[in-house]
């Protein structure tokens, strides 16, 4: 068995400030996507955003998506339009 040294007050502290922020975001994520999902219900449905004047145009993303497709667009690890992503890395 390993043991470990006992954690000195400000650390427990810290932990527990760091562990309480981590379930507020949680909570706040699921309480968006709930919303979202009752909305939806209803059909008001989120309407997509406008462009942004840095977004890129079509002919530089024609450019740069031969070299942005090596994961496939229909992975489960895609959240997000891989467009959308680059602008927002832009």
């Amino acid at each position: 068995m390993r043991f470990v040294p006992l954690k000195d007050e400000h650390q427990q502290a810290t932990l527990c400030l760091h562990r309480t922020r981590q379930r507020f975001v949680e909570e706040r994520t699921a309480t968006y996507n709930r919303l979202k999902g009752l909305l939806s219900e209803f059909g008001g449905v989120m309407t997509p955003r406008k462009p942004y004047p840095t977004d890129v145009t079509d002919e530089e993303w024609s450019f740069a998506v031969a070299y942005l497709t090596l994961m496939d667009e229909d992975a489960p690890q895609r959240r997000y339009e891989l467009r959308e992503m680059f602008n927002a890395l832009r």
